[in-house]
Order: C-alpha cells, then structure tokens, then sequence
C-alpha cells in the first residue's frame, strides 16, 4: 500500500491552520504542524509532525526545510494557513508595522511555497492551497496592510497555478470571511454582533468549515481545479 501523502500546515497552532491540521490527521494523511509561538496548542494534534519557525524569517524557513527533508523527504500538500492581522488607520502604519504584516503574510507564503514546490516539481505532482481573506478581494478600512498582503497572496496563486500547471501542480486560494478564531478578539460583543447582522447567513465561520474546503483542494475530487480563489464568507463582502 502506498505511504498516505504529506502535508505541511503552516500556522497550524491556532485558528484555521490547527482545524485543517485536523482535519487531515483525521483524513489519514501524514501531517507536519508547523507553529511559532501556539506550541501548546500545536501539540494536542500528538499524532502529527510538529516543527517551529518564525516564517517572516527566510533562514528559519530554509532551515525548516532541511528539518523537513531529513524527517519526510519532502512535501505533497501544502495549506499556507499561517498570518497576522492587526487594525490600523493608514496615515498611522509604521514601517514596522507594514513590514511585519507583510513579511508574515506574503514574504512567509512565497518562501515557504517555493522551499515546498522543489520537492513537488521533482516528483511532478502537488497541491498548494493558501489562505486569503475576503478583504484581499474586496479591500478593508483600517486594514490596508493586511488586505494588500492577502491581495498578493491571490495574485501569487494565479501566477503559480500557470506556472507550475505544466508540472501537475495545482495550486488554489481560500478567501474566508469573519472567522470564529482569537483573530475577532479585539471586537468588542457588540462590534462582533454587528459584524454578524451584517452577513447574509447571520452567523460566523467555524474554522472546520475552511478546513473542509482545503480538504477537498487537496484530494482527487479537485484534480482540475487550480488557479481559483474560493470565497466562503456566508456572503459577506
């Protein structure tokens, strides 16, 4: 029988990334948890691989990498889960804060995408599945930053889709909108409520709802799909 696939879950610690993390243990498939700082929460998934680095860090993703070879030989599927998002007036966003947001968000996908496509283009096959945002389709006050770094990740995924198409790579975009994840903290219960009244399905995502989604990218259901940012938002934005 052949080994079940591997896939690598970045932010897999907290949030949509450790509902995917999941969903694939749950699925079978050999999973590689990836975390910088949820370690606790990251190790309630006992029977996955798990792995540390700060991913706005081109050396800590190299050197991940080389961990990742030694243990597994490479990476089938990747979920690009991982991201921070802060709120902010733009007239007010210091180059500290733009880099951060960008470097986590966007620098941290394409390094860990291109680390992971070497193995995928050798063995000519993969999927690579990043997690956007609805405001990188639609924009969002007060969080530019945020919303230009989900923007490039849509770009990122349209531009690979079409290159590494030729090597049986699909590659595809989640958009979620409001998410029930510690992201939605800083809302007050009756900003959140607001937020709620103002989605047409009156209520907010589960992560496994996302993680669903990724799960079905991965397998062979999906196998001609790539190229695709999929809102799921319950119709909000």
């Amino acid at each position: 029988m052949a080994n079940p696939p591997t896939v690598l879950i970045t932010g897999a610690g907290r949030g949509i990334g450790h509902a995917c993390a999941k969903r694939f243990v749950d699925s079978g498939y050999t999973v590689i948890v990836h975390y910088n700082k949820s370690k606790e929460q990251a190790l309630t998934l006992p029977a996955a691989i798990h792995i540390q680095a700060d991913l706005s860090s081109y050396d800590e993703v190299s050197k991940m990498f080389k961990d990742i070879h030694a243990i597994v030989g490479g990476v089938d599927i990747l979920v690009n889960c991982a991201g921070i998002s802060e709120a902010e007036f733009f007239d007010k966003i210091t180059l500290t804060q733009w880099q951060r947001v960008l470097d986590t968000n966007l620098s941290g996908t394409f390094w860990v995408t291109q680390e992971a496509s070497r193995h995928m283009l050798s063995q000519k096959s993969g999927k690579i599945i990043n997690i956007s945002s609805v405001f990188g389709l639609t924009g969002a006050s007060m969080e530019s930053h945020y919303a230009a770094a989900k923007a490039g990740i849509i770009g990122l995924t349209k531009s690979l889709a079409q290159e590494l198409g030729p090597s049986n790579i699909a590659v595809n975009c989640i958009a979620p909108g409001a998410v029930d994840t510690d992201m939605l903290s800083r809302l007050s219960p009756k900003d959140k409520q607001h937020l709620i009244d103002s989605i047409p399905l009156k209520r907010l995502a589960a992560p496994g709802e996302i993680a669903d989604l990724a799960l079905f990218l991965s397998s062979p259901l999906a196998s001609y799909i790539t190229g695709q940012t999929i809102s799921i938002s319950g119709g909000w934005g």
